[in-house]
């Protein structure tokens, strides 16, 4: 049963458990009992098990030391690369 997120006028957000084939019914607030409407949220996703959040807004500039060396495998010097001999 999926968790939803819902606004009231007076007494502002709160979440309710309904079912999918529930959500198409008014649903009033549980403090006040007033009709509230329903707020879409984008889900939140955290990958490899840590919330990584930067304290910078504007992304950091990185610059690379040193040029890598070039090998058959990231110049066509040598032929095609993509290319599979047949």
């Amino acid at each position: 049963m999926p968790l939803y997120d819902f606004k009231c006028d007076d007494c502002g957000a709160f979440e309710k458990w309904m079912r999918m084939a529930e959500l198409e019914q008014p649903t009033v607030c549980p403090a006040c009992e007033q009709p509230a409407r329903r707020v879409f949220l984008p889900p939140m996703v955290i990958t490899s098990g840590t919330l990584r959040v930067s304290s910078s807004p504007s992304p950091r500039l990185v610059e690379r030391s040193e040029t890598p060396p070039l090998t058959p495998r990231n110049h066509a010097a040598g032929g095609r690369p993509w290319m599979i001999s047949h």
